[in-house]
């Protein structure tokens, strides 16, 4: 049971990652310029390199996430 229920997580890990990133190109010209720049985003420019760290971005996309789940769930019931 716990093997089937790991792959099971695995190849939907695979498949949401496939997914996600055939949708980036199209997303990154229709998300609006402040959600990708919160404060509390990191950004380091130097030496020719760009490097950006979205944590704030990422917070919040795991608090609605979990907001949507949690409701979807509680409809369910």
């Amino acid at each position: 049971m716990a093997e089937g229920l790991g792959l099971l997580l695995f190849l939907a890990g695979v498949v949401g990652t496939a997914f996600a990133g055939s949708l980036w190109p199209a997303a990154r010209q229709h998300v609006p310029e402040p959600l990708g720049r919160l404060p509390g985003d990191v950004v380091y420019s130097g030496g020719g390199v760009t490097l950006y760290f979205p944590l704030m971005t990422s917070i919040l996309f795991a608090v609605v996430g979990s907001a949507a789940v949690w409701s979807a769930l509680r409809l369910v019931r």
